[in-house]
């Protein structure tokens, strides 16, 4: 059994105006993006699900986005495995995607969300509960989280890969990078936020 989900990451900036961008800036960046889909997929499913990354050939001009899938497949196909309650709630690739804010209607909640409304703050307390949790920051903000986008932000390597995935925004000229799908874009990171 496997899931896919389709899903576009786009760098933007002065130095992107040709839609050329250096290979070794987004190398890196792209093989990030696969080491961060198989990390969220280790911290919210342990090794029963695999997830790879694969680039579609659609390049767009004016900036530079990728077009990429997730694909996320059962590495134990025995009925089992979805008896859990983790792992029906969260049994496809679309919801790893919100999880970490590329894609969905509840993206504005996802990791990449959370990481910038906390922008370096200390996390005071973490209460959890079986449909969420509550995030608060030692200068009393507060934030309503599901279980899942907690699994990623406790995660280290997940928060690691996602910030090799921004490299391109330390480069002069590159100021933007826009997680979304090929109609709409759910989140963006501007250099300085």
């Amino acid at each position: 059994m496997s899931s896919t989900a389709n899903f576009r990451v786009t760098y933007d900036g002065p130095a992107l105006q040709e839609s050329t961008m250096d290979v070794r800036e987004l190398a890196p960046a792209l093989l990030a993006l696969g080491d961060l889909m198989e990390a969220a997929s280790m911290a919210l499913y342990g090794s029963k699900v695999k997830a790879t990354v694969e680039v579609k050939a659609s390049f767009r001009t004016g900036c530079f986005g990728i077009d990429l899938v997730l694909l996320q497949s059962w590495v134990n196909k025995v009925v089992d495995i979805f008896s859990g309650k983790e792992m029906s709630a969260f049994a496809n690739a679309g919801a790893l995607l919100a999880a970490l804010g590329f894609v969905g209607h509840n993206a504005h909640k996802g990791l990449v969300a959370v990481l910038k409304w906390l922008r370096g703050r200390p996390i005071s307390t973490v209460e959890t509960r079986e449909d969420g949790a509550r995030i608060l920051t030692e200068d009393g903000d507060m934030l309503e989280v599901e279980l899942a986008v907690l699994a990623l932000l406790r995660d280290r390597t997940v928060r690691e890969e996602l910030l090799r995935a921004m490299a391109p925004l330390d480069r002069i000229g590159i100021t933007t990078v826009a997680f979304g799908t090929d109609a709409e874009i759910f989140d963006t990171v501007d250099v300085g936020s």
